[in-house]
């Protein structure tokens, strides 16, 4: 991440994690990061978004929705459905 332009960022969400400030590093992630490593938005713009992807050759972009809690189970799979090309 720091080599992708973010290294002053990486640092100062490091800091504060290791501090045991959670709730501040997650709001030190910058947008811009997510951006450039995630697929993140609406079902529409994770549809887009991978679909750049595959123009751009990736011929099996794997999806991976990051939940938990009850239901997990199936907030991933509807993710995964959401995100699968119409």
């Amino acid at each position: 991440m720091a080599e992708s332009g973010f290294a002053d960022e990486v640092d100062a969400v490091r800091r504060a994690w290791q501090s045991g400030n959670e709730e501040e590093a997650r709001r030190l992630v910058p947008t811009g990061l997510i951006d450039k490593i995630g697929v993140v938005g609406t079902p529409e713009q994770c549809r887009a978004k991978l679909e750049e992807y595959r123009d751009a050759g990736i011929t099996l972009p794997i999806v991976s929705p990051r939940v938990s809690g009850p239901g997990a189970k199936e907030s991933a799979m509807e993710v995964i459905r959401a995100c699968a090309p119409r």
